[in-house]
């Protein structure tokens, strides 16, 4: 259970990062994420409890942006 939580904190990490850059699209936001650590399943359930938590947010469809709740959340991990 431990190396799960790890393997989702890590990815919540590299979300959170890249979005920290700007907003991104979901296609290009997958792929910088599944280049440095898992599939694009685990990134999608990922996204979709960062949206539900108002760490991201989504001003329009397909385009997500990490919110400030979200860069505190990043300075932890």
């Amino acid at each position: 259970m431990t190396e799960r939580l790890n393997d989702q904190l890590r990815v919540a990490h590299i979300v959170l990062e890249k979005l920290r850059e700007g907003p991104m699209r979901w296609t290009p936001l997958t792929k910088a994420v599944i280049q440095e650590s898992t599939s694009p399943w685990k990134a999608q359930n990922l996204l979709e409890w960062l949206l539900r938590h108002d760490y991201v947010e989504r001003p329009e469809r397909g385009l997500y942006r990490i919110t400030e709740k979200g860069r505190h959340l990043l300075k932890t991990l």
